[in-house]
């Protein structure tokens, strides 16, 4: 009998990302029901060697995201996003301000790529979204008053003749 049952047998296990839907006796497995309604079967004698995650007794959640910018933002404007970026996040009452990190992380093909990090004080999914969905509009503010854009995936393709002359234009 499973720990801490005290003879009433297996209880089921509730989260907001997934749900404990049976574990029988007959059928050696335990079966979760996802956030995305899928089932997820994990034998149980699998339970006891693999790591468990439990989201539901984190004490915090992670924000990490990129922002591309466009390859004309300048090195100036790029260093005020920055510091705005981080003085926002810093200045929210549910993010943990030891934990903001806001930096150039990558030259990509077609953006310069900012890479940002910090742990919201909340533990309740819906109120992280809420959260986030307020500081994305709010860097989406700083990035557009801060005279930048953001960066899409694009190529440039040049054509030149055989001389290495650019080609004419072509009209079409």
């Amino acid at each position: 009998m499973p720990r801490g049952t005290r003879g009433r047998g297996p209880r089921p296990v509730r989260s907001s990302r997934c749900s404990v839907i049976s574990f029988a006796s007959h059928w050696p497995s335990l079966r979760f029901r996802t956030i995305d309604r899928t089932v997820v079967r994990v034998p149980n004698g699998r339970l006891a060697d693999e790591r468990i995650e439990t989201f539901g007794e984190r004490d915090r959640i992670l924000l990490r995201t990129d922002i591309d910018l466009t390859y004309d933002t300048t090195p100036e404007q790029i260093t005020a996003i920055r510091d705005a970026l981080d003085a926002a996040l810093r200045a929210h009452p549910k993010i943990w301000p030891d934990t903001v990190r806001v930096h150039v992380v990558a030259f990509t093909d077609s953006a310069i790529r900012l890479n940002v990090v910090s742990w919201f004080q909340t533990t309740e999914w819906n109120e992280f979204l809420r959260i986030r969905h307020d500081m994305l509009m709010q860097f989406m503010r700083i990035i557009g008053d801060k005279g930048a854009a953001f960066a899409y995936p694009s190529r440039t393709v040049y054509h030149v003749t055989q001389s290495g002359q650019p080609a004419p234009p072509i009209d079409g």
